[in-house]
């Protein structure tokens, strides 16, 4: 099924919800906004009236007061029905089969909705390999893979669709076999050519993945499929029904956790092909566009997704292989940055991120007491965080090293609160922090010296009386650490006199931009802000070749990966994680990278007294499949969830 083309009743809709609505939520508690709220609604139902549907699926408006998402309007894009008998309704339009959250409640009362505060961030379930969309976290709820995280056993990996593995002598060969009646979230069955065909995808050019190359590169063929010359994955040969085998063109220690990242993620064909992603102007966001209801493998499945008023709404998923959860649902709800305590105390949310004054008196579990209200708070043991400045090598004059060593000589990384996190980070020293493995305690952080610059910019032999260069860094795409690249272009710029050009861009211009520059290779510095995704040296390191696009190869960073696939295929323990340490001072003393800031991670978050189970899974996963809501609870409050 493809995506309908849309029409003028879509962009008018597309208007009214991305650049009129969010002004009506700007405005004051008056009777001005009260009229524009309902011309609002008029204007959807309007549009009902019409039989304008949007993305392919149906337009169903309703109201609700008590509905906690910011429009009282709701417009929900259904799934097409997978029965034989589905006939055309009318215009045309497969006839859908609306989803009620909370439909299968497995016990009586109200039903146990987790209200889960999205930070401000917008809500959508993103592709699986696109890595720069919004909410992240939300694919560990919907997909998963062969394998996944260990809850029960800290740093470990175990395996998830798929049921054993074997690995012959020479490490070069995996044979899997998926669990016996594995099923997508639809009910259709998950065969190895469902594996195979979303790796593939995944790999494909055209899916602007960054990280699929360096999670599935090591297979035999992904190289060829990556670059164009190849449209199948040579190295993924499917067995039977249940069986296939995955052949590597070398050794890599850490391939299981590889096959856990979500680019590694099983779909369904039919219902994957339908998906688009476009950029929505109005919000400076990348939009995926899903005809249908996502389909997945993971603990819940999509309910409810609305891409233009900021909704998605989860319920268990029937067919999930493993226990099924307890939640009856989960609704995301975008809150008020000003008001997020007292959205908590009202209990409009089951959890947030409790902010500093919280954190600063946590000394373990329990409850903590702010403006005479006590609130339980818990905290997580979430991987730690690192962030650096990358360097083009494939660009002139950063192909020069002297030249990239000038820019890190004389770049200030000094101030000890980084703006876009909670709490103070160490200035770091190198790429991988404290107590992760392969950490470096004889390192010290990175110094300026505005001789050791100049030094090295005149032996670089770059002119700074160059007209024809312009150094841009484009930051994070939520516009993060503007703070620190100020410093640091306001000492490129006095101490070394270059001509540099601070693109802190609003993200309508960042984020195409970005996606563009990736493909071209064309982007001259990358900001990265990363959470290694399992325990080992190689989460750090093994994304820096990679950062810039397939067209942005080297002399270093071919190198570098020579360097990277040797420590991978490394047998032993301990000459690997020396291999790591040299790999770390080999980009240190080549000057790839500048290492800005690390923490030790974990996060503090403020849960209700009714929620039992709550975690963050140290290196991804989902956050909700042990949740439990006890809806008897005497502080339990009387709340209705949008259907």
């Amino acid at each position: 099924m493809k995506p309908k083309a849309p029409t003028h009743l879509d962009w008018f809709v597309h208007v009214l919800f991305r650049r009129v609505a969010p002004r009506i939520r700007r405005l004051p508690q008056c009777t001005n906004r009260s009229l524009l709220q309902v011309s609002l609604l008029v204007g959807v139902l309007f549009l009902v009236g019409c039989d304008g549907p949007f993305l392919g699926g149906s337009l169903t408006a309703t109201t609700s007061d008590d509905v906690p998402a910011p429009y009282a309007v709701d417009i929900e894009v259904h799934a097409t029905s997978d029965s034989d008998d589905a006939s055309d309704g009318p215009g045309g339009s497969p006839n859908r089969e609306e989803p009620t959250l909370g439909s299968d409640v497995r016990a009586t009362g109200p039903p146990a909705v987790f209200l889960h505060d999205s930070l401000g961030q917008p809500l959508m379930v993103p592709d699986p390999t696109v890595y720069f969309a919004d909410n992240g976290f939300l694919r560990a709820e919907v997909f998963s893979g062969l394998t996944r995280p260990s809850r029960s056993v800290a740093n470990e990996i175990e395996l998830d669709l798929a049921s054993t593995y074997s690995v012959d002598d020479d490490g070069l060969t995996y044979t899997f076999t998926l669990r016996d009646g594995l099923k997508f979230s639809d009910g259709a069955p998950v065969t190895p050519g469902d594996v195979k065909w979303s790796w593939e995808r995944a790999l494909h050019p055209d899916s602007d993945s960054e990280r699929a190359s360096a999670v599935l590169g090591v297979i035999q063929g992904a190289d060829e499929l990556a670059s164009g010359r190849s449209v199948e994955l040579t190295g993924f040969k499917i067995v039977d029904g249940t069986a296939f085998v995955v052949e590597l063109t070398r050794r890599h220690a850490d391939f299981l956790w590889l096959l856990a990242d979500p680019v590694a993620s099983v779909l369904k064909e039919s219902n994957a092909v339908t998906w688009a992603t476009t950029v929505d102007w109005a919000s400076g966001s990348f939009i995926p566009e899903f005809p249908e209801l996502p389909v997945g493998t993971g603990p819940f499945r999509v309910a409810a997704l609305d891409l233009l008023a900021d909704k998605v709404a989860l319920e268990p998923n029937p067919h999930y292989w493993d226990t099924e959860a307890e939640l009856d649902g989960v609704q995301y709800v975008i809150t008020d940055s000003d008001d997020r305590i007292g959205t908590w105390v009202r209990g409009e949310v089951d959890n947030s991120i409790a902010p500093n004054e919280l954190c600063d008196h946590y000394d373990g579990p329990g409850s903590v007491t702010t403006d005479g209200i006590p609130v339980r708070v818990l905290h997580s043991d979430a991987a730690p965080r690192v962030s650096y400045l990358a360097f083009n090598t494939a660009l002139a004059p950063y192909d020069e090293v002297e030249f990239r060593r000038a820019l890190v000589a004389s770049a200030s990384v000094a101030p000890p609160e980084i703006p876009f996190v909670d709490e103070p980070h160490e200035s770091a020293s190198g790429l991988l922090p404290p107590s992760f493995p392969g950490h470096d305690e004889s390192s010290s952080p990175v110094t300026t010296n505005r001789e050791d610059a100049v030094a090295a910019l005149a032996a670089s032999g770059y002119s700074v009386d160059a007209d024809d260069l312009l150094l841009t860094i484009l930051p994070d795409p939520n516009g993060l650490a503007r703070d620190e690249f100020e410093a640091v272009v306001a000492n490129w710029r006095n101490w070394l006199d270059l001509n540099v050009e601070f693109a802190d861009r609003p993200p309508t211009v960042w984020l195409p931009d970005f996606r563009d520059a990736l493909r071209e290779g064309s982007l001259q510095m990358r900001y990265v802000l990363t959470q290694p995704r399992y325990p080992s040296p190689h989460a750090v390191l093994g994304a820096i070749p990679n950062l810039f696009g397939k067209n942005a190869q080297s002399v270093e960073t071919e190198q570098l990966q020579r360097m990277l696939d040797q420590a991978a295929a490394e047998q032993d323990s301990v000459r690997r994680s020396a291999l790591y340490r040299d790999i770390e001072d080999h980009m240190l003393s080549r000057a790839l990278v500048l290492p800005m800031f690390w923490d030790e991670g974990g996060s503090c978050h403020q849960v209700q007294d009714w929620v039992t189970a709550f975690e963050v899974p140290k290196w991804g996963g989902s956050l909700f499949r042990n949740v439990v809501i006890d809806t008897e609870h005497p502080a339990y409050p009387d709340r209705a969830v949008s259907k």
